[in-house]
């Protein structure tokens, strides 16, 4: 009895002082600043090793695929480590069974082999340029996963579907460690920073709003900038957010309508400020009742009124920009008087538009609340992030990519190299992966380097262990 109290006793000193060591740890200023990092690391490790463990104890041949793959798919945040898995296998899957189609059934003609496979990893690749979401990892996926197991298997075209399967399951456990981790254990979220996000650009709109109505053109396109910018990480954001682990989703077409507002912002901003240099340039001075306006415009866009106070404000000051301008465009006479009368038309879209962002963002904030009924009136299409797609651009870097990797084949082929399946293989790898990119020579040169420095520690790690 007393050795167990005794054992028990050390047991929980033992216990107490690891938690008083971690504790410790914790309260060092660089390790509480890298505490998300340290997390993701630490996430990804078990992640890791849980993939590496399965895949050995049901006995697949290259359990490495699953150690690769945890890290590849691990992403900050949990929804993003889904997104990228769910594209991830499906592009395995069909690079997998388009490898099963292609090999054995053209092993016996290299060239036409060669050229199909190419063809296949040049297609895919104009796919993934063509699609500029996180949906482009997939065809990237289809594509390069051709690449790695067609070229090596040419000379073994018979164990091509065993090949093709052990990848497929392999990426399987990695992919699912993976989403289980990240999703399970200490989840980040991305609805929270967000919206967080969200209300950052609505400042800078305001901010933005607020400089051009006094002026400030410097400080105005510092703020237009910064809002260009909140909607380029706002959307990189948004498209993993259906795959978040939250109980109620940010509604995209909310997402998309406040950003259809904030993109007309940017250019109406300074148009406002054009016309007020236009008109201050030429010594006209604005009406009374536009002054006013305008004056009345910059408290309602700096105040901190209550919700229902602001709405009724900005319905107050919408109705008054329109009866000026309609006013001022009847009495119009010469080309400074349409110019003030465009002026009040700009206020009053900037107005509504502002008003409309805020209740919109009142409805992502509180994505548990139903809409308004006054919200009704936005029946019209929400376009959202619109992507630009260069189809010569895409073709051009397909069609390159292509007739590079057929003419490493070719070079195989006439060399009869016996490891010139791996050569090419990697080839198709960086064809793909570094074919999206405006300018891929720096990115190919490190990866060129680092293959070296791997090289180069797995030798002198390999001689030291045969010497040991």
């Amino acid at each position: 009895m007393n050795i167990v109290s005794s054992a028990n006793s050390a047991f929980v000193q033992v216990r107490t002082a690891i938690v008083r060591l971690g504790r410790d740890f914790y309260r060092f200023p660089a390790v509480r600043a890298d505490a998300a990092a340290l997390s993701f690391s630490v996430k990804s490790f078990v992640a890791a090793m849980l993939a590496y463990y399965i895949s050995l104890r049901i006995g697949l041949s290259k359990p490495f695929w699953s150690i690769i793959t945890v890290y590849l798919v691990s992403q900050t945040s949990a929804g993003a480590s889904l997104g990228r898995g769910v594209y991830r296998l499906a592009g395995t899957i069909i690079g997998a069974a388009a490898t099963v189609m292609i090999v054995p059934n053209l092993a016996n003609t290299p060239v036409i082999c060669s050229a199909a496979l190419a063809g296949w990893i040049g297609l895919f690749l104009y796919f993934a340029l063509l699609d500029r979401t996180p949906r482009a990892y997939a065809f990237l996926l289809a594509g390069y996963t051709v690449s790695l197991i067609g070229f090596p298997s040419v000379l073994a075209p018979d164990a091509v579907f065993e090949t093709a399967s052990v990848r497929v399951q392999e990426i399987s456990i990695g992919i699912l460690c993976a989403v289980l981790m990240h999703r399970f254990v200490l989840p980040k979220r991305m609805t929270e920073p967000f919206v967080g996000k969200l209300s950052g650009a609505l400042r800078n709109a305001c901010q933005a709003a607020s400089s051009a109505l006094r002026g400030i053109s410097g400080q105005s396109r510092r703020e237009r900038n910064k809002l260009a910018m909140d909607l380029l990480g706002l959307q990189g954001a948004a498209t993993h957010l259906p795959y978040d682990p939250v109980p109620v989703t940010v509604r995209t077409r909310a997402w998309r309508l406040i950003h259809d507002r904030l993109v007309r912002l940017l250019p109406l901003t300074a148009e406002i400020e054009d016309r007020l240099v236009a008109l201050d340039t030429e010594g006209r001075g604005l009406p009374e009742e536009l002054v006013a306006l305008r004056h009345d415009v910059e408290i309602w866009i700096e105040g901190g009124d209550a919700e229902n106070r602001r709405d009724e404000l900005a319905l107050q000051l919408t109705d008054r920009a329109r009866s000026l301008r309609s006013r001022l465009v009847v009495e119009a006479v010469t080309l400074e008087d349409r110019l003030v009368a465009n002026l009040a038309l700009h206020l009053t879209e900037m107005i509504v538009l502002l008003h409309d962002c805020e209740r919109l963002e009142r409805i992502i904030r509180n994505t548990g609340r139903k809409p308004d009924a006054a919200s009704s009136r936005w029946s019209e299409r929400a376009r959202g992030y619109v992507y630009h797609r260069d189809h010569v651009k895409a073709a051009r870097a397909a069609l390159g990519a292509a007739v590079g990797i057929f003419t490493g084949c070719v070079f195989w082929i006439w060399s009869a190299w016996p490891d010139g399946g791996m050569a090419v293989s990697v080839l198709g790898v960086c064809c793909s992966l570094y074919g999206t990119a405006d300018v891929p020579a720096p990115s190919v040169i490190k990866y060129t380097v680092g293959s070296v420095y791997g090289v180069l520690i797995a030798s002198l790690t390999a001689s030291s262990s045969c010497l040991a």
